[in-house]
């Protein structure tokens, strides 16, 4: 069974990837979305461009393009 350090450093590792992960989208010159079971859980700054662009309220605009998208 894991020590309380390995789960804690387990976790560190976890927060890193999550942290690469979301700087790296965030470079990306194009709209990228991150959707789970039909909900949107993130998108880069150039998705949040065009989510603005659209004529709706954040979650209208959100359910817009994860239509768009299915």
């Amino acid at each position: 069974m894991p020590t309380t350090d390995e789960v804690e450093l387990a976790m560190q590792r976890i927060r890193a990837w999550q942290t690469a992960y979301v700087d790296m989208i965030e470079t990306l010159p194009y709209p990228i979305f991150v959707e789970r079971r039909g909900r949107m859980l993130m998108c880069n700054a150039r998705g949040r461009v065009m989510l603005e662009t659209l004529d709706a309220d954040g979650d209208a605009a959100a359910r817009r393009v994860l239509t768009i998208v299915h």
